[in-house]
């Protein structure tokens, strides 16, 4: 609680010292609270969501996650410490598990990338993976498509029988291995890209599970390429071979439509997460907001 009132404190002070300058991250904020406060908003933001917004943007600096505690995650503590044996720093996360980061990787750049995955996986926050609904139990076969660090999955992995983590980047590879040592009997590293062909470092899930048992939740968050990911798990999903996805919509601004859109079409009931994620310099003020996930249950 005290950490809590602490970060508070610090979130009310940054916002008012940048009130005081003037900061572009301040003066953004208050064109997006002008921006609801005029009703002139994109289709997909209904007049009730963006009143929400324009609330949370009187006292909050605009943030990729519309989270209730997104700003405190900017203070929040976390224990890092350096394993003189692997030569990478790790943090402890909230379960008491260790969760390595790249070996080129500074204190400083881990305490930054750990808040940030805190933030992000917040029950309300619009990245938040874990659905109403979503079941994992012993017998559970989970795919991890785009891995990075592995957050996700060191979450469930006490509770599911077998996790496979696809990282198409060879950076992140010794990190997995260390962090998943514990568990590298039921763990399954794959350093290739997932696609719609398969050829040289990509594949298609349709391929690499022919003769392997099949996950039943596949969570994506491949920067974008989401729908090719798809398109190469095409059988399976014809099939509902794969009961629950878990599929990032906010890469691409059209992402929430095309995906739900492709997924319905393979008979999969369509549930997004609440609220919106803030991105997109370069796009009219509406439109830089966008779904943050689907979750798609057959």
């Amino acid at each position: 609680m005290a950490c809590h009132l602490k970060g508070c404190l610090l979130c009310f002070l940054r916002y008012h010292k940048q009130k005081i300058l003037r900061t572009p991250r301040y003066m953004l904020t208050k064109r997006l609270q002008t921006f609801f406060k005029k009703e002139r908003f994109d289709i997909y933001i209904n007049a009730i969501e963006a009143k929400k917004f324009s609330r949370y943007l009187g006292w909050n600096l605009v943030d990729p996650f519309e989270c209730a505690l997104a700003p405190v995650y900017d203070f929040k503590r976390c224990k890092i410490r350096f394993d003189s044996d692997k030569k990478m720093w790790f943090v402890y996360t909230s379960e008491g598990r260790k969760l390595y980061f790249r070996r080129d990787m500074s204190r400083k750049k881990v305490l930054h990338q750990y808040r940030f995955l805190e933030k992000e996986q917040d029950p309300s926050s619009p990245h938040y993976y874990f659905f109403d609904g979503l079941e994992l139990n012993e017998n559970s076969v989970v795919a991890d498509i785009g891995t990075a660090e592995g957050n996700f999955g060191l979450k469930i992995i006490d509770k599911i029988k077998a996790l496979y983590l696809f990282e198409c980047e060879p950076e992140w590879i010794e990190a997995l291995e260390a962090t998943f040592e514990p568990w590298k009997g039921k763990v399954h590293i794959v350093n290739r890209f997932v696609s719609d062909k398969t050829e040289g470092d990509a594949v298609r899930l349709d391929d690499f599970f022919k003769d392997k048992a099949l996950p039943s939740v596949v969570k994506m968050d491949v920067e974008g390429a989401e729908a090719s990911v798809l398109t190469g798990a095409a059988a399976f999903l014809q099939e509902k071979r794969i009961s629950d996805l878990l599929v990032c919509t906010y890469h691409r601004k059209e992402d929430a439509e095309n995906l739900s859109a492709m997924l319905q079409n393979f008979g999969y009931h369509i549930t997004f997460s609440q609220g919106y994620m803030f991105f997109g310099e370069d796009e009219p003020l509406g439109l830089r907001f966008r779904r943050g996930l689907l979750h798609a249950r057959g």
